[in-house]
């Protein structure tokens, strides 16, 4: 199919960007942001999604780029790929586990196309990046001809392809804070196909003693059900205890009957609810350098 005609604007600058999604906002047009079109040409193309405008960002260099911060955090420009990332030698040094996480993105020719902010705004409940979002407490910088602010990755993500974006604004910025010192992560998903959206995954911070004892437990789970999902309840009941094989099944039994799993043509319910148990098992035992039996 064709996409439903539309006007588009070709800002050349993040200023004149804002300026017209301001206009077109107060005008009361439907406008769509347009990053690397990797989910929203689909859309367009089905008839899915009809804007009246589309504002291209594909311009703005200013918002492409990686930055370490003197703590260890990182900074990013919502227009940075998922394969500038990859491939960045800041990422791997500071936050090897967004490494991790974008190998199973989707394939390279998306990848090269695909941007952090467009991920992050799109909201795909069994997208990878929203999951990471909520499990490294990253920050949101939003922005428009008002100003900026400044929203947490929890109260940013609101459900299945929501969002606290508001009119006239633009996601620019995602500022992820340091690992804690000593931490080790995991990330694991299963798919239909490789490449393909997750049909259950988790990924983990664990922070452990010289005993291996759980000093801080961060765990989420996506692809399973309508958002990215923590339990910090769950987490919290293994600090204090040895990080192992047990203590892995026990958090990832948790997480199993704390989910709320879809039931769809991909999967029924009680399967993605198997998976989820499998995937937190297994990125909490690879945190830990457990060995699977």
């Amino acid at each position: 199919m064709k996409p439903a005609a539309f006007d588009i604007r070709t800002p050349a600058s993040l200023d004149e960007a804002l300026a017209d999604l301001a206009e077109l906002a107060e005008r009361g047009d439907d406008v769509r942001p347009l990053a690397g079109g990797q989910s929203l040409i689909p859309l367009l193309n089905f008839r899915m999604s009809q804007p009246e405008v589309l504002v291209d960002l594909g311009d703005l260099d200013e918002l492409r780029f990686v930055r370490r911060e003197p703590d260890g955090g990182l900074r990013i420009g919502a227009m940075t790929t998922m394969s500038y990332l990859l491939d960045s030698p800041l990422v791997v040094e500071s936050h090897p586990i967004l490494r991790d996480t974008l190998r199973y993105v989707a394939h390279e020719p998306i990848r090269n196309r695909g941007t952090i902010g467009g991920s992050l705004s799109h909201m795909d409940p069994a997208a990878e990046l929203p999951a990471l979002a909520l499990l490294l407490e990253v920050e949101i910088v939003l922005s428009s001809v008002r100003g900026r602010r400044t929203v947490p990755a929890a109260d940013f993500l609101q459900g299945a392809y929501m969002t606290s974006i508001e009119e006239g604004e633009l996601l620019t910025e995602v500022r992820i804070p340091p690992l804690p010192g000593g931490a080790r992560t995991g990330v694991v998903e299963v798919a239909q196909r490789t490449g393909d959206f997750a049909l259950a995954g988790a990924a983990c911070v664990l922070r452990a003693d010289v005993e291996n004892r759980v000093q801080e437990l961060r765990t989420v789970v996506f692809g399973s059900s309508t958002s990215p999902t923590r339990l910090p309840d769950v987490d919290a009941h293994a600090v204090g205890r040895v990080a192992d094989a047990d203590l892995a099944l026990e958090v990832a039994g948790g997480y199993a009957a704390g989910i709320q799993p879809l039931d769809d043509r991909h999967g029924p319910a009680d399967f993605r609810r198997h998976l989820t148990r499998v995937m937190v098992t297994r990125a909490i035992r690879d945190a830990a350098g457990l060995r699977l039996r």
